[in-house]
């Protein structure tokens, strides 16, 4: 029961540091396109 709690929480912290860094890749695509326009 344990092991496999403690599998579950590493599989949960991993899929959340992921999305974390979706995020960020996001805010800055978003960053680069929002400079590109302005830009022109």
């Amino acid at each position: 029961m344990r092991i496999c709690a403690r599998i579950q929480y590493s599989v949960v912290q991993v899929e959340e540091k992921s999305e974390i860094k979706k995020g960020i890749r996001e805010k800055i695509l978003q960053y680069f396109k929002g400079g590109a326009s302005q830009k022109e």
